[in-house]
């Protein structure tokens, strides 16, 4: 469902490449948590948890991310 959510859009605006795919170039829209949000969303309610990071359009809005 996540998927068709973005491939499928960018194809319906015709705008393949562009957006709905993590790729060089692309703009993107990303948000990474601990856990599987296709189970369980409560991860994002948790500050402590999550989002760890969130970014919109190449701007990084939050990332508490540890480095490797």
């Amino acid at each position: 469902m996540l998927k068709r959510a973005t491939i499928e859009a960018d194809r319906l605006m015709r705008q393949q490449g562009a957006i709905g795919e993590l790729v060089p170039a692309a703009w993107a829209d990303l948000v990474v948590v601990d856990g599987d949000p296709t189970q369980n969303l409560s991860m994002l309610a948790d500050p402590k948890r999550g989002p760890l990071l969130v970014m919109k359009i190449r701007r990084v809005y939050r990332d508490t991310l540890q480095p490797a």
